[in-house]
């Protein structure tokens, strides 16, 4: 099926669904205008072009119905590729109005909602896809990919890559998960804190009440020690996995000031709340 030409508009609260492996292919020359609801269920396909994305305020939605291991599936065509060793039924939806942080910032004029989130300590590679368009002023080569709870935020930065040439924003991610995902510039003050980066690995959030996420840049986590202020150990993780991210419980620790360091080595300052 393919739109060569003219507007189609999607009113609100009307509902297309496209049943079947259909691949809808929308040319150059085509414009969609989605106010409503666009349904492609588990086989249809959207083919896009760069210069003539879907617009509007209402969204499209896609099943992963299979759950399981997925490698690089891009539900409905959608724009967001999804690679992880297990996921369940998930409903992929996009929008087109640019999110807020702070209720200041506007991030791409692209949002995804996966309903529900994946569970905590699930492994997600995640690749947005974005059309030049909806850059919305930004610069591509800053961007980052940024998840919430609502679409007001608050967001939570996810360390990524971003290629401005080829318009994607990848991200290798295991939690703790949002629904909403968007990309704003790296750059932004969010109103959660966001890692603190250093050379060797990253932690956040920092102030922290309950946890502490660790994510290295060089080589994988084998062991975690947080410090109190006379440097002595309170509390200890040796990750069995040597894993590249590893959670530090805070529960039960008085608050103040300590040291986290990995691998013996590499050390931050981090603040229990």
């Amino acid at each position: 099926m393919e739109l060569l030409g003219g507007t189609l508009t999607v009113s609100q609260g009307t509902r297309i669904a496209l049943n079947g492996p259909i691949l809808w292919t929308l040319a150059p020359e085509a414009q969609v205008v989605n106010d409503g609801r666009i349904e492609l269920g588990e086989e249809a396909i959207l083919v896009e072009s760069d210069a003539a994305p879907i617009v509007g305020l209402g969204t499209e939605h896609a099943l992963i119905a299979q759950g399981g291991a997925l490698s690089a599936l891009d539900a409905g065509g959608l724009g967001l590729t999804i690679t992880t060793t297990g996921i369940g039924n998930t409903e992929v939806i996009r929008g087109h109005q640019p999110l807020l942080n702070n209720g200041v910032d506007e991030g791409i004029a692209r949002w995804y909602r996966l309903d529900p989130p994946p569970t905590s300590g699930t492994g997600l590679d995640l690749l947005l896809r974005y059309a030049s368009s909806e850059l919305n002023g930004h610069d591509g080569s800053t961007l980052a990919l940024f998840i919430g709870d609502t679409q007001a935020g608050p967001w939570s930065f996810v360390p990524s890559t971003a290629d401005g040439n080829a318009r994607t924003v990848l991200a290798t991610w295991d939690g703790p998960w949002s629904p909403l995902i968007t990309a704003f510039p790296q750059g932004i003050s969010t109103n959660l804190a966001a890692p603190d980066v250093a050379a060797e690995f990253a932690v956040w959030p920092n102030p922290s009440a309950d946890v502490l996420w660790v994510r290295s840049n060089n080589e994988t986590v084998e062991q975690l020690e947080l410090l109190d202020p006379s440097g002595r150990t309170v509390r200890e993780l040796r990750a069995g996995m040597s894993a590249e991210t590893a959670t530090l419980s805070l529960q039960g620790l008085p608050s103040g000031f300590y040291v986290l360091r990995m691998n013996g080595v590499y050390t931050a300052p981090v603040v229990k709340e």
